[in-house]
């Protein structure tokens, strides 16, 4: 097995009743999902009390272990990739979030960790204005270029991970079941398709079927791997609402569409900006007001002129200019720096003329 730790925390995911919050715990307890399960972590859990330290204490270890290794052949025959937690590819975004799954699941050329992420979603019975409102503000945000994440379902979902794959954004689906499935069947073309610039994400096992109680759970990972939710018509009630108050609860930008006082289908996004927990949205431009985004510029790394780096500079400033735009926790996710020589070097490069500090920890490019 190359990665044991990876082997590991999935089998903490296969201990039943054992949520993602307890699994954290448990990792930082021992040190790792791995020494969880050695004679070290176990006697330091021999000292805990609680139902489900006894979970642990009397698994059938080898039973899990051989359906953990099952599984993790069945993601490779499918070519399922894997983000786990504490590895350097698992979400950064999902590092503040308590519940947030211990693994994911994915499919297509996913990366997780993109400098701009913006979730839209909204109604499965969007007016004409709102599909119309829908693309005009995914073509606008072209020259943002942000990750657009979704659920792939009916409706506005749809209508703007299509409008992503036609200016070519990378896109996100996150699914409320395993890669064996796809709901709704009928965006099966659109799933293959934007496997190319994006993929498919998934916290369940391979083989679980759709269920009503996963679609919240589905939406609370849209929310939490966004910057920002944008909500393009809403009921009052339903699947858009919930991912719009799971997003204010994580901290992160509201959007709203604004509609008539009279239209069912704009009651939600409207009764969101009416309790202030979203900014009102007529363009992409209040998109990127409210998230200090800037155009993107098109830098020839070559015909910039760069004076002499140290070490860490060079490897800060290639990070930043591989993704024109970055924030300080993202760059800590990536950099294996410490944060104080995060900060030093950040110092340096923006007296050397190189990058530019925005509010909300933002870092980007100056276009030399």
């Amino acid at each position: 097995m190359k990665n044991k730790e990876l082997l590991y925390t999935l089998i903490l995911t296969l201990i039943p009743n054992l949520g993602p919050v307890t699994g954290k715990k448990l990792i930082a307890l021992c040190g790792s999902a791995e020494n969880v399960f050695n004679s070290t972590g176990r006697e330091k859990l021999k000292q805990l009390k609680g139902s489900r330290v006894n979970l642990i204490l009397n698994m059938d270890f080898d039973s899990l272990l051989l359906k953990a290794k099952l599984i993790l052949e069945t993601l490779e025959k499918n070519k399922i990739d894997i983000f786990f937690y504490k590895n350097k590819n698992y979400p950064f975004r999902l590092n503040f979030i308590p519940d947030a799954p211990l693994i994911l699941f994915s499919k297509g050329n996913v990366n997780l960790n993109k400098p701009r992420t913006l979730a839209i979603v909204g109604t499965r019975t969007p007016s004409r204005h709102g599909l119309e409102t829908c693309m005009k503000l995914v073509e606008e945000l072209r020259s943002y270029n942000p990750t657009i994440i979704s659920g792939l379902a009916y409706g506005i979902d749809i209508c703007a991970q299509k409008q992503a794959l036609k200016y070519g954004l990378h896109t996100l689906s996150v699914m409320a079941h395993g890669h064996q499935f796809l709901y709704p069947p009928d965006h099966q073309s659109i799933a293959e398709q934007l496997q190319k610039n994006g993929g498919l994400i998934s916290e369940f096992d391979f083989h679980q079927k759709p269920e009503r109680e996963f679609f919240p759970m589905r939406n609370r990972l849209i929310a939490a791997l966004s910057d920002a939710c944008l909500v393009i018509e809403s009921k009052a009630k339903g699947g858009s609402m919930i991912t719009a108050n799971l997003a204010f609860d994580y901290n992160k930008d509201v959007l709203a569409v604004p509609g008539r006082i009279h239209d069912a289908k704009s009651k939600g996004c409207n009764l969101l900006i009416k309790n202030n927990k979203a900014s009102l949205v007529e363009s992409a431009e209040d998109i990127a007001h409210a998230l200090n985004w800037t155009k993107q510029i098109s830098l020839n790394l070559k015909s910039t002129i760069i004076p002499k780096l140290s070490m860490e500079e060079e490897k800060l400033f290639k990070l930043i200019y591989a993704q024109r735009e970055s924030d300080i926790e993202q760059i800590f996710a990536q950099s294996s720096l410490s944060l104080d020589k995060i900060n030093s070097t950040l110092l340096s490069l923006e007296f050397k003329g190189l990058i530019k500090s925005l509010p909300g920890k933002r870092i980007v490019l100056i276009n030399n």
